[in-house]
Parts: C-alpha cells; structure tokens; sequence
C-alpha cells in the first residue's frame, strides 16, 4: 500500500474511534490519584497507565522537581553539545549505577534510536528486525536505509530464523544486528534474552539492539529491567531504557557495553547535538527515582505489582479469558480480533467505568485488535477482579452481537502468537458451549 493511501487508511479509522469518544481523549480531574480517572464526566478505573510502579505521584519525586526549579529555573535551554545543566552528571552517575553499564541520557527512547542507530551501525553491516519491533526503531532504521544498509524483517521471535540468517550472511557483512524490544509493547511478550546471549556468544560478528522501554524498572536488581535483570550487559549488546513509564517521570537512558561507545554518540548522535535537554524539574525527579531504584524499596514496590500480574493471569486462567501472552509483565492483552468486536467490548467496558487501552491496525495486524490492559500498584486486587469479571460477562454478548465465534480468534492471530493456554481457553469455552461463542 503506498503512503498517501495508508495514512488515509488509517485517518478513516482512528476518526471512527474518535467520533465513539474512544480516543484522543481528556482526563477533566482537578488532581490525579493514579487508580482513577474521570473522562466524559465518569469516573473510571484506570487501566491504561504505563506509570506501573505508581511512582508519578510519588512525594519524593515531585519534591526533586520542586527543588529542581527553586535552582535551576524551569529550563536550561541550551544544546547539550555546548554544555549541560549540572543535573545530568549526578543522574547519568547514577542511572549508571544502576544498570551497571555506562548511561547516556537522552529526551526520549525515539531520540536515543534516532542518536544511537546512525552512530553505531557501519555501512558494511546488515540488520536484522523482528517484525514486531517498536515504531521507534522502525523510523530510526528508515535512516540506516538512507544510507544503504539492508534492513531485513524477521518472523517474531524466531530464534531459528535468526539464526540461519546469521549463518548465511555472516561473511558477506562486517557486523549482524538484531533489533528487538525487551517487552513487546502490544501483545506483552518477551524477547528471549538468553538465547540471544548465546547467540552472541557462539559468533563474533554477531550483535544485539535491544529497546527495553516497557521493562525496566517494574523488574530486575534496582530495576534494570527485563534484558538486563538476567546478567550483565553483553560486550556486543545496547540497551534502550525509557525513564517516562515506570520511572514515573520523563526521559529515556541507552545503556553501553563501554564507555567509549557512550561517547562516540554523546559526541556525533544527531538528537544529542541538535535537540534539547530535558527541564531542570525532569532531570531533578528522575534523580530522586533514580536513588529510590538503588534502595531494597524498589523491590518491595516490584513484588507488590508482580502480585497483581499474577493475579490477573490467574483470573484471565479462571474465567478462560483469550490472554495472548502468558508472561508475568504488566501489559495484557486480551485478544478479540476485528475492530468491530474491540469497539464494542471498550463502549461497554467505558460505560461501566473501566478505562483500558486498546489496539489496533497499523499498531497491531489488521485482524489483531484488542484489549490492552495494563497493571500498575494503583489498583486493587478487587478492581482487577472487577474488569475480569465484566470481560467475562460481556465476551459472548460481544461476539453474539458481532456475529463471530472463537474460531475467529484462532484464525486473526499468527499461530506462533497464541500460547498452548490461549488455545486450551479457547477449547474449554467451545466445550462449554456458551451463547455466541460456537
């Protein structure tokens, strides 16, 4: 399809969605509590923030903003190739602490691809992406292609596949990258970190670029995330961090195996000569996150969330709900298919006072639409049990009135997407025979 009849693709129907009051919404409270939100005058629990650990509200945090601009003001407006407001030292001291690697920080993970992918691809290298790797890096590689570097597509988390291109292509290019995200941000599933790390242990010229926005912080020693939680970071591997989820402020880190590469794209990444610096009051609440990371609290705060992962999975287990990744991570999602069934099933949902996120095409494949909820220590273990149960409820009347059955399910989503407990909910449902799901 070209890019004119794309982009009106999907302008037709994301305007839909927005004339459903499903989208580009407002919240109308005079403050944020965090588990609720009011939209279109109701009162909603929400369960559309990426905030997991709960810390945007944290006192701590919003006292490093306040002291922040008491000293700095609320912007140091000046191109980080110049010079830096003394903040980034202490905080690129300790996020580097922290992750255990050299940290660079940047305004955003979209930046912090568009500064590192340039800088550290060499034009006799090849990439491999998975195809479900996240916008960001996608847009980022459209400037390696500028340049002539081959980006190939690889099925998701196809570790065979990957390995045969390695295989194949390893004496044709200087240097294999594989991009990937440490967390899948639709569907909530992982990269399987220590096949990669065999991977590159087993050949040289092999190399990893991992974007870990939705790991870290919620897991790992002092929050280093979902790659780097499993060990050290690997000579030959980059981590990208966002700071904006559940660091609960603004930002985003890359991770180095070495101090020199740190440099080299602090010193030529694009963004990190001709974009702006993060505002004293960002830089002074991710500090006070930052020391909060490096204390045993983060890890009370974490097993507290991962009792509500676990939770809602148990209850996805318990009312058979179509859960498509059975991962412990803080985004589930329940897979409904075409966008007619996930329209319906979020109206009812936003009637009955639950805000959840929802996907769809181009963000997932045209038939993959769904529920996307996310668990943050906000909520209660009762508002969990709330919205399964009202999933639960509404899923046969959705598909009754829609027309569809779950065989419908098994068809929208690629096979290797649906894990052996998605396919045994869908047979116990069918066994059991409920209206409009046969």
């Amino acid at each position: 399809m070209k890019m004119n009849k794309l982009v009106e693709a999907i302008d037709a129907t994301f305007s839909q969605v927005i004339q459903r009051k499903l989208f580009h919404l407002f919240t109308e409270d005079e403050s944020h509590t965090g588990r609720t939100i009011i939209v279109n005058d109701k009162e909603m629990i929400n369960f559309g923030s990426c905030s997991y650990l709960g810390l945007e509200l944290d006192d701590r945090l919003k006292q490093g903003a306040h002291d922040a601009i008491d000293r700095y003001g609320t912007q140091f407006s000046t191109s980080r190739a110049y010079i830096s407001c003394g903040l980034y030292k202490e905080l690129e001291s300790l996020l580097t602490t922290l992750f255990g690697a050299p940290t660079l920080v940047v305004a955003t993970t979209t930046l912090g691809h568009q500064s590192a992918l340039p800088t550290i691809i060499n034009d006799s290298d090849l990439v491999i992406m998975d195809n479900q790797v996240h916008a960001s890096i996608q847009a980022a590689s459209s400037l390696l292609k500028i340049r002539g570097i081959p980006v190939r597509i690889a099925p998701h988390n196809d570790m065979e596949f990957l390995e045969e291109q390695i295989k194949q292509y390893r004496h044709q290019y200087y240097r294999i990258w594989y991009f990937a995200d440490g967390v899948y941000s639709m569907y909530g599933d992982a990269t399987p970190v220590k096949t990669l790390k065999t991977l590159l242990d087993t050949y040289s010229s092999f190399h990893v670029y991992i974007d870990d926005a939705h790991g870290a912080s919620w897991t790992g020693k002092h929050g280093r995330g979902s790659v780097l939680g499993q060990g050290d970071i690997h000579p030959k591997m980059v981590v990208a961090v966002s700071l904006a989820k559940s660091f609960g402020v603004g930002g985003a880190g890359i991770i180095f195996p070495n101090e020199e590469l740190r440099c080299k794209v602090r010193t030529c990444g694009g963004p990190m000569i001709f974009g702006g610096s993060l505002q004293p009051a960002n830089l002074g609440a991710l500090i006070a996150s930052a020391k909060i990371h490096l204390s045993d609290e983060i890890h009370t705060m974490q097993a507290e969330l991962q009792e509500r992962i676990e939770y809602f999975n148990e209850l996805c287990d318990v009312y058979q709900l179509p859960l498509i990744s059975n991962t412990t991570v803080p985004i589930r999602y329940i897979g409904l298919g075409l966008h007619r069934i996930m329209y319906n099933m979020v109206e009812k949902l936003f009637n009955d006072g639950f805000f959840v996120n929802f996907d769809m095409f181009p963000a997932v494949p045209m038939k993959g639409a769904g529920l996307r909820c996310a668990i943050t220590r906000h909520l209660s273990m009762e508002d969990i049990k709330s919205l399964i149960e009202k999933i639960s409820y509404y899923l046969p009347i959705v598909f009754k009135e829609e027309e569809r059955t779950l065989q419908d399910i098994e068809r929208f989503f690629k096979a290797e997407l649906l894990s052996e407990a998605f396919l045994n909910r869908l047979e116990h449902l069918k066994r059991a025979g409920q209206t409009g799901l046969n």
